[in-house]
């Protein structure tokens, strides 16, 4: 049985356990009808039994020129990301951006995840680590030195996705979808009703109702919520 939340009653960390449990289908749906949010294309948890949901703490990857100001390493972003952030890195390499040593790293020093849009090394490691890892697979190939973090937290794009540094994430099997930070109650809200509505259209396909009756209930999804 699904537990009741209750907008008006959630804290920050109860709208994180909210969406972590409701998954990607459901905020799309509401996304979709409130017409906002923003979808990543191609990126997927490599262990699949991870879902991730939280906020933002975005970093820019780019080829860079000697002298030209850059983080030197992923552990010094892992010194000033924000703990309770998801590390959402954009990256300009297919290759793999970093291994599994510092993914562990962002786990143990407070990041509550791990996401870019490229490739990662060592990604057996990562497959079975408890710990939400995001990414479009392995690479053994390590992307080029001067490939480095120039920013964090910034505005980025990351898999054809607009971040700003607070929007919330929501990532499983299916993708990660992106939720404004100014949003996210009105999207709480919308997506109270749209696990109403599948309820009621799960129900009425178990208990063999009319397709008339299972397609109306679902109509309701693109209702706004008042």
């Amino acid at each position: 049985m699904r537990k009741k939340w209750g907008i008006s009653k959630m804290n920050l960390l109860e709208k994180i356990a909210f969406l972590k449990e409701a998954g990607t289908g459901p905020v799309t749906d509401a996304l979709t009808a409130l017409g906002i949010g923003e979808w990543m294309a191609n990126v997927h948890p490599a262990n699949v039994s991870e879902r991730m949901a939280g906020q933002a703490f975005p970093i820019q990857y780019e080829y860079v020129e000697a002298g030209q100001d850059c983080f030197p390493n992923m552990w010094k972003v892992i010194g000033v990301c924000q703990k309770g952030r998801i590390i959402v890195a954009s990256a300009r390499d297919p290759m793999a951006v970093t291994g599994s040593h510092v993914i562990l790293g962002t786990k143990m020093y407070g990041a509550t995840g791990f996401l870019v849009d490229s490739a990662v090394r060592d990604y057996e490691e990562s497959e079975q680590m408890d710990y939400p890892v995001f990414c479009r697979g392995g690479e053994a190939k390590h992307a080029p030195k001067n490939h480095k973090v120039t920013a964090v937290n910034v505005p980025i794009v990351c898999a054809g996705a607009k971040v700003n540094p607070g929007d919330f994430i929501v990532g499983d099997r299916d993708g990660v979808v992106v939720i404004p930070e100014q949003e996210i109650d009105r999207v709480i809200y919308q997506m109270e009703l749209v696990l109403d509505v599948e309820q009621r259209e799960l129900n009425a396909i178990k208990t063999g109702r009319s397709l008339e009756e299972i397609m109306s209930i679902g109509a309701e999804k693109s209702h706004i919520r008042l």
